[in-house]
C-alpha cells in the first residue's frame, strides 16, 4: 500500500512539474545561452568560507525576495530567508535554519545575516556573513563569521 501511494504521489508530482515547465515555456521569454542575466536572481554554486572550514553549498535567490541555501550538513535543514536590495548590485539577507536532533523539542535554531555583492563582469556573488546558533531557550551556543562566494549554475545543452 505504501509503495503504491509513493508511486502515485511521484506520478502526480511529475505531472505537475511537466505542466509547470510547459506553462513556463509558453509565458517566459527565452534567454539565449550566451546572454548574461545581469542580476543576482538565480541559482548559485557557492563556497562558505570560515576560520573553521570551507563548505560547498547551493543557493537560490528569487525575484520575490526569498533566498534558499543548502549545504551538505545532515543535521541542518535547508536555510530559508528573505533579501532586500541595499544598493546597485547589492543585497542584504537573513536566513534561518533548524538543527535537527532525535528530540525535536530540543533542536537548536540558527540565523545567518549577510550581504552579497554582484559582479556583472564575472557573473558571480560574494560577501560577508555572520552565523549565530541558539539553543531552545534562546541562548547563543555557537557563532561564526566568514564569506560566501558563488558562481551561477549554468544552463547546459543536452548532448
Amino acid at each position: 500500500m505504501l509503495k503504491r501511494n509513493r508511486i502515485l504521489l511521484t506520478a502526480i508530482c511529475m505531472t505537475a512539474i511537466i505542466g509547470m515547465v510547459g506553462l513556463g515555456y509558453l509565458v517566459i521569454p527565452k534567454q539565449t545561452a550566451e546572454a548574461k542575466p545581469n542580476t543576482m536572481v538565480g541559482s548559485w554554486d557557492a563556497q562558505i568560507i570560515t576560520t573553521y572550514a570551507t563548505v560547498n553549498c547551493l543557493m537560490t535567490i528569487s525575484s520575490d525576495g526569498t533566498i534558499l541555501g543548502e549545504d551538505p550538513s545532515p543535521s541542518d535543514t535547508t536555510t530559508h530567508g528573505n533579501w532586500v536590495s541595499s544598493g546597485s548590485d547589492q543585497i542584504k539577507y537573513t536566513l534561518r535554519y533548524i538543527v535537527t536532533s532525535s528530540d525535536p523539542t530540543s533542536s537548536n535554531e540558527g540565523k545567518v545575516v549577510g550581504e552579497f555583492n554582484y559582479d556583472r563582469d564575472t557573473d558571480s556573488i560574494s560577501g560577508p556573513f555572520q552565523l549565530t546558533e541558539y539553543d531552545p531557550q534562546g541562548n547563543v551556543v555557537f557563532e561564526a563569521g566568514g564569506t560566501i562566494a558563488g558562481t551561477r549554475i549554468p544552463v547546459e545543452s543536452l548532448k
